[in-house]
């Protein structure tokens, strides 16, 4: 693929690759040992960040703002409507008809999508400057910025967002998951931080798991958490909640890695790497690492993984037995 990868959204069959100012690829991962590179859309900006909802695919353009796509049809997406932002827009995040864009240099902005061709400014949050990582949790989005500062802000009502709290983390890789009372955030060199949100006025690190090179993404389905590290490579970490995660397994993609999308459908993520696309298998128990393999390569810069939940991983090790291998 062209330009530099840096976020990737999957839905159904297709993986949406922002590209930087390449724009957005459109790739058919129908079937996983031969990814397709079906189109691109050109989004004019510099896509840093995909979101999608229902048939539209939602970009945080960079300076361009941004750019909302119907993708009903990935062969011949359509521009459905757009919004200029102050600054460069950096992140986004979609829930029902509300889009939450991270704004460079206006901070948190929540938008009415309900109306794709005519998006309206419903309210926003200022100080939250230089962010990069959004996750929204119920009325809570949860925002990281530059210099490791955590911060969640209420949106319930979105016309006046108000700070409930926050957590100097020192560090932070550029992504967030959040379920429940946890957002497990990516922190660079910090590694993995599991941070406790059940009290939204004092988030606290509940647990560190260290990576083997800077943690740039995590993306969680089921109960397996998928850090990409850089030149480290993808790891695939048990999550008990607060606990803190242990390591299943992990995969050496030779290249640096920096973000993954996972659908809880199928069990299959899509990271980036610089070079070429492969479909590693990370299947296994959780509780013993995993075993990997490739099974397919796209030129241009993404992995494919298929992370079978444990029940899965577990019929297919007794079907192995019960043809006679281990």
């Amino acid at each position: 693929l062209s330009g530099v990868i840096e976020s990737v959204a999957v839905n159904g069959s297709y993986a949406y690759a922002a590209c930087g100012q390449a724009g957005v690829a459109f790739v058919d991962i129908s079937t996983p040992s031969r990814p397709a590179h079906v189109n691109t859309f050109d989004s004019s900006g510099t896509a840093h960040a995909l979101a999608i909802s229902g048939n539209y695919l939602y970009v945080a353009d960079g300076p361009a703002g941004v750019r909302i796509v119907n993708i009903a049809n990935p062969l011949a997406p359509l521009l459905a409507g757009a919004w200029t932002t102050v600054g460069p827009a950096r992140a986004i995040a979609v829930v029902a008809n509300r889009a939450y864009v991270l704004d460079e240099y206006d901070g948190l902005i929540i938008l009415d999508v309900s109306a794709p061709a005519a998006p309206s400014q419903l309210g926003r949050y200022a100080p939250v400057t230089s962010a990069r990582g959004l996750a929204l949790n119920g009325t809570t989005a949860i925002v990281a910025d530059d210099n490791g500062m955590l911060s969640l802000v209420n949106v319930a009502n979105p016309a006046a967002p108000v700070l409930t709290g926050s957590l100097l983390l020192g560090s932070f890789g550029g992504s967030i998951h959040a379920t429940g009372t946890v957002a497990y955030v990516a922190a660079g060199a910090a590694g993995l931080l599991t941070v406790n949100t059940a009290v939204p006025s004092a988030p606290v690190v509940a647990y560190t798991n260290a990576t083997h090179g800077p943690a740039g993404c995590v993306s969680v389905s089921g109960s397996s958490a998928y850090i990409a590290a850089g030149f480290a490579g993808l790891g695939r970490l048990f999550h008990p909640g607060l606990g803190g995660a242990v390591q299943t397994g992990e995969r050496d993609t030779g290249s640096p890695i920096g973000g993954i999308g996972v659908t809880a459908e199928a069990n299959y993520g899509i990271c980036r790497r610089g070079g070429r696309r492969a479909h590693h298998d990370l299947g296994g128990d959780e509780g013993a690492a995993g075993r990997h393999r490739e099974e397919g390569r796209l030129g241009g810069g993404l992995v494919e993984v298929h992370a079978r939940s444990r029940r899965e991983a577990q019929d297919r090790h007794s079907e192995g037995r019960g043809r006679g291998r281990a």
